[in-house]
């Protein structure tokens, strides 16, 4: 599911606000949406993300968000920028002691 209600500036540049609402239990299956492809690895099931967005054509911030990535959930800021060659993520993410075993191989 994805849901948004935005609001869209004019002027020379693209930006946009407003609360943004993403929940998926297929995440490979929603990456391969946007022509990424995710190796076979444990975990990586499910993600949700909800929160006041703010954006333009290379950047997203969500402030406060709210995020539950598999079994882990986590409360703060998110800021996502595309203009460069690789994505550059920065924030400041608060959540409990997260269970890391399902992402690591057996011993």
């Amino acid at each position: 599911m994805l849901g948004a209600d935005m609001r869209l500036a004019a002027g020379e540049a693209l930006a946009w606000s407003g609360p943004l609402n993403i929940e998926t239990p297929d995440l490979p299956g929603f990456a391969a949406l946007f022509g990424v492809a995710m190796r076979e690895a444990p975990g990586f099931d499910s993600l949700a993300l909800s929160g006041e967005a703010t954006g333009a054509a290379n950047s997203l911030s969500v402030s406060p968000v709210s995020i539950a990535f598999d079994k882990i959930n986590a409360t703060g800021d998110l800021a996502l920028d595309w203009s460069r060659p690789k994505l550059r993520a920065s924030g400041a993410l608060a959540t409990p002691v997260p269970d890391l075993r399902p992402y690591l191989p057996p011993p």
